[in-house]
């Protein structure tokens, strides 16, 4: 798997929130993403594809290393080519 991401950094008073776009992850049959090194992700939005909108921590995906996200395959789909996948993480 590639290491293919654009992230945004957010800071404020020593604390620090980042976002990472997935997008480019997606093709139809990936379900595992590489992300840069995070301790928290704070929300994982998927958005051109059911289920549009947020996905629930431990139900919809889990953190299985602190650089990869991967989808609960019974609860969700492996997003299409052009589906938008969004990261907020700390």
């Amino acid at each position: 798997m590639s290491r293919s991401y654009a992230t945004t950094r957010y800071s404020n008073t020593g604390s620090s929130t980042n976002t990472v776009d997935i997008s480019n992850q997606f093709n139809g049959s990936a379900t595992t993403f590489t992300i840069p090194n995070y301790s928290t992700i704070l929300s994982f939005t998927i958005t051109g594809w059911p289920p549009n909108g947020n996905l629930r921590p431990t139900v919809d995906f889990t953190t299985p290393t602190s650089t990869t996200v991967a989808l609960v395959t019974s609860q969700v789909q492996a997003p299409p080519t052009g589906a938008t996948g969004i990261i907020l993480y700390s």
